[in-house]
């Protein structure tokens, strides 16, 4: 008797849980955008008679093709155990969004999810990892506040993803991955097609993001005989500190630096190095070195001054140190 008393909860237990992980599909009335309007979602019983995300109506959100909803600021909504899924095309404005926990993020490719909050920001409960796909546009317009949990937010960004990032100081607990896929393309000749991935945050994001399939360089290398050069930002904080020369002076992980064979760099000219090349102040920001910082299967190389001319073109200039003074000795005259 008691065994079946168990039993009979468990079911009752199992079916308020899947009564709550409802699918609701956009389906408007008469073109309608509005997201809190019961009779613009469909349900696998049919019409819905609640709003999707609204407490307690969480679950499996689509939203498919030319269609742009809007969720507007008088409607609170939040994510609790629910997946949100954006695609062909679909624009979507959720405008007063409380708390991610558990929750499942798709933007497809041409898609846009904008989500904000009225005010304050939104919370990230990461009790347990989240992943988001996004090969469209997630704007997330409100800062995210982390929760003490060691779980991840992850992010795959694919080959077209882009993540908008508003007031996000602090990227806690993001972990971007992206693929470069298509961003080689193959014609009559080889272009690389580039796109921010995370903006919002600095040079932040690079630290927390995965590139994969970087093979197609080495493809090109092989089938060109050409070696593959990337341009990339020294970090602001080396800059600041004179160290733009040094090879760790990349913006980002150290991976970039770690598996190249060769790196040079452009620094600008410091006080100190002003004052020993004798360049007045006024003339120093015009001035920068060329150097080599990591040459593995070549022989050293010297710095080089260039000064920039107008339209920003670098010529080599000709500089001589200054001969520090010597000290008189106390009664020379």
């Amino acid at each position: 008797m008691k065994k079946t008393l168990i039993l009979l909860s468990s079911l009752l237990a199992f079916s308020c849980m899947t009564a709550q992980a409802a699918i609701y599909t956009w389906a408007p009335i008469d073109g309608s955008t509005d997201w809190s309007q019961a009779s613009n979602w469909q349900t696998e019983s049919g019409p819905s008679g609640n709003v999707p995300l609204v407490n307690p109506n969480w679950g499996t959100v689509n939203v498919s093709g030319d269609h742009t909803v809007v969720c507007g600021p008088g409607t609170t909504v939040e994510g609790w155990t629910s997946t949100i899924n954006v695609s062909n095309g679909a624009n979507v404005s959720l405008q007063n969004f409380t708390k991610f926990q558990r929750t499942t993020v798709s933007v497809g490719k041409g898609s846009t999810l904008t989500v904000g909050k009225t005010s304050g920001s939104i919370v990230a409960n990461c009790d347990q990892n989240m992943n988001w796909t996004v090969y469209g546009t997630l704007n997330l317009t409100a800062a995210l506040t982390w929760n003490a949990n060691s779980n991840n937010l992850f992010v795959d960004l694919g080959t077209t993803g882009i993540l908008n990032l508003t007031n996000q100081t602090d990227l806690g607990r993001f972990a971007f991955s992206a693929s470069l896929g298509d961003l080689i393309t193959e014609g009559t000749a080889f272009e690389l097609v580039t796109r921010e991935l995370v903006n919002g945050v600095g040079s932040a994001a690079t630290s927390n993001t995965t590139i994969t399939g970087g093979t197609q360089s080495d493809d090109i290398a092989a089938d060109t005989g050409c070696s593959i050069v990337f341009l990339h930002h020294a970090s602001k904080g080396a800059t600041m500190m004179g160290a733009g020369d040094q090879q760790q002076a990349s913006r980002g992980s150290s991976v970039l630096v770690d598996n190249i064979r060769w790196q040079s760099y452009l620094s600008g000219m410091t006080a100190a190095e002003a004052e020993e090349w004798g360049v007045d102040d006024s003339q120093r920001p015009y001035f920068v070195r060329y150097g080599v910082s990591k040459a593995n299967y070549g022989a050293p190389f010297k710095d080089r001054w260039f000064r920039r001319h107008d339209g920003g073109v670098l010529k080599p200039a000709v500089l001589e140190k200054q001969r520090k003074s010597k000290g008189v000795r106390r009664g020379e005259a």
